[in-house]
């Protein structure tokens, strides 16, 4: 049964991105496939573009907004349904297309973390290839 407040909130977290990316990084998310790539160039300006850099607590903001981004172009792209999964490794705030499952805020979070071998656009791409709408 599809969660509908997650879904909402998803939604609505997104759109924040996108206000955030106009007023901080003056950046245009347009919900496009190739806007992932905005998200990827954004995470290496937060330090000059935002008020307070790379905090943990803007971290935390940006993983919450840019992931919800990142899962609603998947979505409106390719189908889906937000989830919350739990498994032994705890849990997660997941999207599932088809029979892949995505998770874009552990990724934006590994982007942060490990750097620019985590390219959130070429995530995008890897996995926009393993899904197919409506199937």
């Amino acid at each position: 049964m599809p969660d509908q407040a997650l879904a909402d909130q998803m939604a609505a977290d997104a759109e924040d991105a996108v206000q955030l990316a106009e007023s901080y990084f003056d950046e245009s998310l347009d919900f496009s496939e190739s806007s992932v790539s905005v998200i990827e160039r954004m995470v290496d300006d937060v330090e000059y573009s935002m008020p307070g850099g790379r905090s943990p607590e803007n971290i935390r903001i940006l993983c919450r907004l840019w992931g919800a981004y990142i899962g609603e172009v998947f979505r409106r792209h390719l189908g889906g349904e937000w989830l919350n999964w739990k498994d032994q490794y705890g849990e997660a705030i997941a999207l599932k297309c088809n029979d892949v499952t995505v998770f874009p805020h552990d990724k934006v979070q590994k982007r942060f973390a490990q750097g620019a071998e985590d390219n959130l656009a070429a995530y995008y791409r890897t996995f926009r290839s393993e899904m197919s709408p409506g199937t």
